[in-house]
């Protein structure tokens, strides 16, 4: 039960980095003056708000043998990692032909973001009926997301230097393990919905090593 609580960990290692970077970003490495950068955000968010509803539509539509909510997990979080690489990718057009790309980068993100973000949060409801294992399980996803946050202030900036030439080039390999991490994160929420905890996950990965080690 409590693996389902790592998937806020995975959310918030992308969404605590455009709230604490990203504007950041827009102004002082792609070169967006603070109006633009605000445009493309109010864009962003009301074009959000307005497929939010019809992706969870859908979403809660889905019937599959695997369930309703862990493909959208597991397809989902691949997507989601290749468009927060391209929400910190800079391109090289300028004026309009640059804020158009930017927020496109910026709207793709947010769909593939909700597409995830659902299925993972829905599965609280769904793992148990007690409301006591729902708070404890709501508590580590506060810890996890806690978690995923100081990871993300503290790391990103040193990192980023560590890793580019540029800050372009810093924030871009950052975004990409970020994403790394947070698919590999989604996974393991998928798979443990699938095996039924957290327990039989660690069972999985712990046969497959002891196979491989054994192997000519």
């Amino acid at each position: 039960m409590l693996i389902v609580a790592v998937g806020d960990f995975g959310l918030n290692i992308y969404w605590r980095s455009i709230s604490y970077f990203l504007l950041f970003f827009y102004t002082d490495v792609v070169g967006l003056s603070v109006a633009s950068a605000s445009v493309i955000y109010m864009i962003a968010s009301i074009v959000d708000g307005c497929i939010d509803p019809i992706i969870g539509m859908v979403i809660d539509r889905t019937r599959t043998r695997w369930g309703r909510y862990r493909p959208w997990i597991a397809m989902g979080s691949v997507p989601l990692a290749l468009s927060f690489c391209l929400l910190y990718w800079v391109p090289s057009a300028g004026g309009t032909a640059l804020v158009v790309l930017v927020t496109g980068a910026h709207i793709l993100f947010r769909a593939c973001y909700t597409s995830v973000a659902v299925p993972v949060a829905s599965l609280t409801a769904r793992v148990t009926t007690d409301s006591r294992e729902r708070t404890t399980l709501t508590g580590y996803r506060l810890l996890c997301g806690t978690t995923a946050g100081l990871v993300v202030a503290f790391c990103t900036q040193p990192v980023s230097a560590w890793l580019g030439r540029t800050q372009g080039e810093g924030f871009f390999w950052v975004a990409a393990l970020s994403g790394i991490l947070a698919t590999a994160v989604f996974m393991l929420v998928a798979i443990g919905k699938a095996l039924g905890g957290g327990r039989e996950v660690f069972i999985l990965l712990a046969g497959s090593a002891v196979k491989c080690s054994s192997a000519p």
